[in-house]
């Protein structure tokens, strides 16, 4: 059952305009941040590999939406009943969703950073390790999933997706100017994936915040009426 429920949450994803268009222009923001940072760079130790990783910043947000729209999508309107009728274990329906949300981010991700080091490459040569690109892109999933299960929680597009993009964009980096506590938030602490000078047990904090929220959005699933 679950592999039913995971293809049918793929081929919900696929036929959302704003998924795919949000896929697409993650991997065309991915090539323009790439290469006006190539273009402007003038350290001689500058690789492609570290400038095309200076575009996750960016990138994070199209994890983001993904991982909103993907969600609250369902909640618009009687999809979720829908959904529900099909798969009445809320349980396996929600892992296919969170196995559909991993999918769609990887695919997104991987495509959108071999993009943005191919775009380096033209500039300049690889030789930084290609494994912070793998690192990155777990970053980018994790964030993924992590906005899928806030928005499990939240139940709505524009609330959810205000709070995670101001919490990231806005209020992480804000806050990073004023306490060390900062570094604990779950994209500052997700750094070290992909920067060798972020916080090395970020990882693990990323996955605790990861591991909670989607504690919560199951028991919010599981308990709450559609």
């Amino acid at each position: 059952m679950i592999g039913q429920s995971v293809a049918a949450e793929l081929i919900k994803l696929r036929t959302l305009p704003a998924a795919w268009i949000t896929s697409l222009v993650t991997v065309v923001l991915a090539v323009g941040v790439t290469a006006a940072t190539a273009s402007a760079t003038t350290d001689p130790a500058a690789d492609a590999v570290t400038i095309a990783l200076g575009s996750v910043g960016f990138l994070q947000v199209g994890s983001i939406v993904l991982g909103v729209v993907g969600v609250a999508s369902e909640y618009g309107g009687h999809e979720l009943r829908t959904t529900l009728t099909a798969v009445p274990n809320r349980v396996v329906s929600l892992a296919g969703k969170a196995v559909a949300q991993l999918v769609v981010t990887t695919a997104t991700s991987v495509v959108a950073l071999v993009a943005a080091v191919s775009t380096a490459w033209a500039v300049e040569p690889v030789r930084a390790s290609l494994w912070w690109i793998a690192g990155a892109t777990a970053y980018l999933v994790l964030v993924g999933l992590l906005a899928a299960a806030v928005t499990v929680v939240i139940r709505s597009l524009i609330p959810a997706l205000t709070a995670l993009l101001v919490g990231v964009v806005v209020a992480s980096p804000l806050l990073g100017t004023v306490t060390d506590y900062a570094r604990w938030l779950p994209d500052q602490a997700g750094r070290a994936l992909y920067s060798p000078d972020a916080e090395p047990f970020g990882p693990v904090v990323l996955l605790a915040w990861v591991l909670f929220s989607g504690t919560a959005a199951a028991a919010a699933f599981v308990s709450r009426d559609a």
